[in-house]
């Protein structure tokens, strides 16, 4: 069975501004998701609409893909984010 693990990161937060890109000891706050996320899946896959990850290299297990604008807001419902991400996904063998 192959497991695969979604990360939505966004670039507006009201109580921490940019809290995803922050360094925390040395590596961004959301590298320490990424990483755990490879511990217990065969592939992760991000959505987001922050340019620095959209444009950043990982390796062949992590696939970026841009977040639309319209569910990248504070009002966003995550079920809408994560079928958006169903959409676009292909999990192939």
């Amino acid at each position: 069975m192959k497991y695969v693990s979604f990360i939505p990161l966004r670039s507006g937060s009201k109580g921490l501004p940019n809290k995803n890109i922050l360094s925390l000891r040395g590596k961004e706050l959301y590298i320490y998701s990424v990483e755990q996320s490879l511990r217990t899946s065969q592939k992760c896959f991000i959505s987001t609409d922050i340019e620095s990850i959209l444009f950043r290299e990982f390796d062949k297990d992590v696939e970026v893909f841009k977040r639309p604008q319209e569910l990248a807001g504070d009002e966003t419902v995550m079920k809408d984010v994560i079928l958006d991400f169903l959409k676009r996904i292909s999990i192939n063998n």
